[in-house]
């Protein structure tokens, strides 16, 4: 029998900074979040690691893998990574991405790129329903950056793209949410 323990903590994570749990917390806030696993431990750098069964969960964002590492944050803001490997299932909202890895980083409030997921896989596979729309997008690649602050996912090996009547397979595909293009394709 595995001895589940659940741990609930407060980083000094902000808001913003830590992209997939939501906004309107504020800056500098700090958030409760739980995290359930069968261990953690903490590394002589702060880092925490999370192993056996990890869930992670924050108001509508909840983190299932193998592994979770958090970095400490590497500023005052607050900033830190946090790395998730092995049957990685990732839910925000509307979002859904199955994956081997996924990492989530955080580099700086006040310079371009500061939200962004990376994930990898055999393959990477999103579910994802654009705010402009009640259908949904379903991408598959080895590969998938999906830069939230430009609202753009970039899918590359083998990737497919599919939204509506709309397939697309190349091995590079980008997304623009925000102007809804497909490689430049306007999604009608």
């Amino acid at each position: 029998m595995i001895n589940r323990r659940r741990f609930m903590f407060v980083f000094g994570f902000s808001a913003h900074a830590l992209l997939f749990l939501g906004t309107g917390a504020g800056w500098g806030g700090d958030l409760a979040f739980t995290v359930s696993a069968n261990n953690m431990r903490e590394e002589p750098t702060g880092d925490i690691v999370y192993e056996g069964d990890v869930q992670l969960k924050y108001v509508k964002l909840k983190l299932v893998a193998d592994k979770v590492r958090m970095t400490k944050p590497d500023d005052s803001f607050g900033f830190g990574t946090i790395s998730a490997t092995g049957h990685v299932h990732y839910v925000d909202g509307q979002s859904t991405i199955l994956a081997d890895q996924i990492v989530i980083r955080q580099v700086h409030l006040r310079l371009p790129g500061w939200q962004r997921i990376s994930a990898q896989g055999g393959p990477v596979r999103l579910t994802h329903v654009p705010a402009s729309t009640a259908d949904a997008i379903r991408a598959e690649a080895t590969a998938l950056t999906w830069k939230l602050d430009e609202m753009t996912i970039v899918l590359s090996g083998n990737a497919n793209f599919r939204f509506r009547a709309i397939d697309v397979t190349a091995e590079r595909i980008e997304y623009d949410e925000h102007l809804g293009l497909v490689n430049g394709i306007r999604l009608e």
